[in-house]
Parts: structure tokens; sequence; C-alpha cells
């Protein structure tokens, strides 16, 4: 199947909405998955994408927070 980049990342984002990330978050790592494909690195691609959302369900991967320096 064909899908185009474009609508493969609008599917991921929202894939990874669903599963508890941000909007921003979920458009970079959209973006980057998609990209990592495009290159021809298909082990860092959307295939991990069921890995990532059952590392956010199992709270083993978390959205990056502002840090404060002191």
């Amino acid at each position: 199947m064909l899908v185009q980049a474009e609508s493969l990342k609008r599917i991921v984002s929202a894939i990874l909405e669903k599963g508890g990330s941000s909007n921003n978050e979920s458009q970079v790592v959209a973006e980057h998955l998609v990209r990592a494909n495009l290159t021809g690195h298909d082990s860092h691609g959307v295939g991990m994408l069921p890995k990532y959302l059952k590392m956010l369900k199992a709270k083993l991967l978390f959205s990056p927070k502002p840090g404060n320096l002191k």
C-alpha cells in the first residue's frame, strides 16, 4: 500500500495524540518517524509507533518538561 508522506504524518500524529502526547509533540515525532522511513531508516520509522504507544501507556516514555536553572 502506498501512502503519501503528509497523510502518514497526520495519521501518526493523531495516533500519538490519542496515546497521550501533546499536539506539538505528536507532530514533531510524526515528522521524524516519517522522515526516517523516507530516508531508508525503516527500523527507526513509523514501525516504532506500537512500541512508543506501549511505552506511553506504561509511563515509561514522558513528554519533555522545561527545566529550571538555579
